[in-house]
């Protein structure tokens, strides 16, 4: 501007304001964008900052998309979001995307990496590291804590999950559940899907080779060591309800329940097969 700058005190601070100490920074661009000092970029149509509890919003445009680019998370685009660091929560509504941060980012190997589409709402909730400073002072106390990790991704509404190792789909929520092992990144530990929901193995050993449709299912994964690196997370047992239909090579499976348990083959531990199938109610099999 050329002329007079003319600043007043409000009568009362944004809603969500923790005093006179706290601050809100509100952008809108072409995109505008927010970056980090967690390297972590946000571009959007509008967003704002909230200092006391970091509390970061974005929302897109028909000019300007939503899109998080994240060492952590990924990129992920969407119509709107919402991340409160200091309460580990955050939300992203779809129609969205996900394409998984790994050693692939950036590269030509890129599409060997887990992507997700959804179109509801993607629900996550942090680990984050405390602020540093022993006796905080006034300010110090609007400090936000660090997001560390992911412990729970849901995505919500006509899921679609590609891998090169799987393919998955559920209509209504597919779930990853993530635990934190000492120092090292948090280990999926467990997914959880409903909702017509298909799973399909890629892979070219007939052994793992499997094809299930369910109503329900839930699948565990094997705990790693700490410190321990492996090239994706080995699973140890599933559990599917509800009009579940198993095809494997020779044979296909119809029941209500069914109870599949994996063992880990090969000198590294990191192949698999399946060792225990149990089936119950309105069993049927079918051999080719």
């Amino acid at each position: 501007w050329t002329g007079r700058m003319e600043i007043n005190p409000a009568d009362e601070g944004p809603q969500g304001f923790a005093g006179n100490d706290d601050a809100l920074v509100a952008m809108v661009g072409k995109p505008m964008r927010i970056v980090t000092d967690q390297n972590e970029t946000v571009e959007a149509a509008r967003g704002d900052y909230l200092l006391s509890n970091g509390r970061i919003r974005a929302e897109s445009s028909q000019d300007a998309g939503l899109l998080l680019d994240s060492p952590r998370l990924g990129i992920i685009t969407g119509r709107a979001m919402e991340i409160v660091q200091n309460d580990e929560t955050g939300w992203i509504d779809g129609p969205g995307s996900l394409l998984a941060a790994t050693h692939n980012r950036g590269s030509a190997d890129a599409s060997k990496d887990l992507a997700v589409q959804w179109q509801g709402r993607l629900n996550l909730k942090f680990l984050t590291d405390a602020p540093a400073g022993d006796s905080p002072s006034t300010l110090d106390q609007l400090q936000t804590r660090q997001l560390s990790g992911i412990t729970m991704a849901e995505f919500n509404g006509n899921v679609r999950v590609s891998h090169p190792q799987f393919r998955a789909a559920a209509q209504e929520f597919l779930r990853l559940n993530l635990v934190p092992v000492d120092n090292d990144d948090p280990q999926l530990r467990e997914i959880e899907a409903a909702g017509d929901v298909r799973l399909t193995s890629l892979s070219d050993k007939p052994e793992q080779q499997i094809e299930l449709l369910a109503d329900a299912l839930t699948l565990h994964f094997t705990e790693q060591a700490a410190g321990v690196k492996t090239t994706s997370p080995q699973p140890s047992h599933m559990f599917a309800s509800g009009h579940v239909h198993a095809a494997r090579p020779g044979y296909a499976l119809d029941a209500g329940e069914l109870y599949t348990r994996f063992t880990p083959t090969g000198d590294g531990g990191e192949d698999f097969e399946v060792s225990q199938v149990k089936a119950q109610a309105n069993v049927k099999v079918h051999a080719d």
